[in-house]
């Protein structure tokens, strides 16, 4: 009875137990088996985990991709140039600055009359105003040629039609793209072209015709002239002018080298010098075909007539002065001879550019546009003896006409009643 009471007692209380276990809800998974399939199953990724790990990662891989790809792009185009690089722009007007990021600066221009060169510094702007040798984008001579840099430097041409190495001739000069160190110097007397270091000798044997040398032997030049051709173009030594003779045809219508050592006023002998008292000094025209320009230098050459009243009677190199009686435009130093009644009157026309010696004003004698060189009526330095020629037989006389430079009248010598009747114009200097 006992035993029987104690197992309907244990097998009641077993139904109470899993009727209790039962209301609570499901066993909870045993923490023996949750901790042992995570760790059989650790290398196994979680689908819901990998999908949001996988998805981070494309986005950042994405990312990455296009940041790499937009660095490349930037770099591409930032890199015009080598950082911190300098140069001069293609103009040659401008420097150039590579920052550190590859990219041009805007240029830094140079000053109006400046460009860029290169330099051993790097870029930099040069002064190129007149009388500074600049070097220019433009030629400057025929590339690969031979040349006269100045009096005394030969230089070659270099394929950029800049001068390129040069070459000191001292104590000869430059003739022709080469030194000549052999022959006498300007003024010197002479027989043969060789014997000049200009090769030229004005009356000498290797005179272009034969006029010329009959034309020598009445004047002061009969011993020979060393002088230099196209000095226009091949250029005079300091103590030198380059004397325009364009307006004596017989002698190649040309520019050439004077003297002009100890020579200070005007119709003064010469002291010194290759020819002494043979010469004079007189007032040359010094004519720049570049700059279009004419001046009036003293320079040591043949007197002229020693009568003003005379003319040169076709000798050639007399060139009398303004003022001075003529035959032709190729007996006036300044190319004009002017005349009326049968009277002549050296002259030269004159403008803004194209002055007149100092013993003479250039002056309006018309009402045309041309201006003249008519000489002074008043005593100066130049001129020591007012209207040298006037008398009644030449019938010149003080005139007033007006200055072309101020307009002011101002007294000259030349012919009474009016002007010339008889006017043949020389051509424009230079052609």
């Amino acid at each position: 009875m006992t035993t029987s009471i104690r197992f309907l007692l244990l097998l009641l209380f077993a139904v109470l137990a899993g009727a209790c276990a039962e209301a609570d809800g499901p066993s909870p998974t045993p923490t023996r088996d949750s901790s042992n399939d995570q760790s059989s199953d650790s290398n196994v990724p979680d689908e819901t985990a990998d999908s949001d790990e996988d998805d981070q990662f494309v986005m950042l891989d994405e990312s990455s991709d296009d940041q790499t790809s937009d660095d490349s792009s930037d770099t591409t185009i930032a890199q015009e140039c080598e950082p911190h690089v300098e140069l001069c722009d293609e103009s040659g007007t401008s420097i150039l600055r590579c920052s550190r990021d590859g990219e041009w600066f805007d240029p830094s221009p140079c000053d109006e009359d400046e460009v860029c060169e290169m330099g051993d510094d790097g870029p930099e702007c040069v002064d190129c105003t007149v009388g500074v040798n600049c070097v220019s984008e433009e030629p400057v001579c025929t590339p690969n040629q031979p040349l006269c840099a100045d009096f005394q430097t030969a230089a070659i041409c270099n394929s950029e039609g800049q001068i390129g190495q040069a070459t000191g001739c001292q104590p000869g000069r430059c003739f022709g793209g080469g030194c000549r160190t052999s022959g006498q110097t300007t003024g010197a007397i002479c027989t043969a072209n060789t014997g000049c270091v200009g090769r030229l000798c004005l009356c000498g044997d290797d005179a272009p015709t034969t006029d010329q040398v009959g034309f020598c032997a009445d004047q002061d030049l009969r011993q020979g002239y060393c002088s230099t051709e196209s000095c226009d173009r091949n250029g005079c030594s300091p103590n030198e002018v380059c004397v325009d003779m364009s307006q004596s045809p017989d002698f190649g219508s040309e520019h050439y080298c004077v003297e002009r050592e100890n020579c200070s006023q005007r119709l003064a002998n010469c002291a010194g010098g290759h020819r002494g008292n043979a010469a004079v000094c007189r007032s040359l025209p010094a004519v720049n075909c570049v700059t279009g320009t004419r001046t009036w230098e003293l320079g040591c050459f043949a007197p002229p007539p020693s009568d003003p009243a005379d003319a040169c009677a076709d000798n050639a190199f007399c060139m009398a002065p303004i003022g001075g009686a003529c035959n032709s435009n190729a007996d006036c130093i300044g190319g004009l001879c002017m005349k009326r009644n049968g009277l002549s009157y050296c002259s030269a026309v004159c403008d803004e550019n194209m002055g007149c010696p100092g013993y003479a004003e250039c002056v309006r004698i018309d009402s045309s546009n041309n201006a003249y060189c008519l000489a002074r009526a008043v005593a100066s330095n130049d001129e020591p003896e007012p209207c040298p020629r006037d008398a009644v037989e030449f019938d010149i006389n003080v005139q007033f006409f007006p200055r072309l430079r101020d307009g002011i009248s101002t007294t000259v010598c030349f012919f009474k009643g009016g002007g010339p009747d008889t006017l043949s114009l020389p051509p424009d200097l230079c052609e």
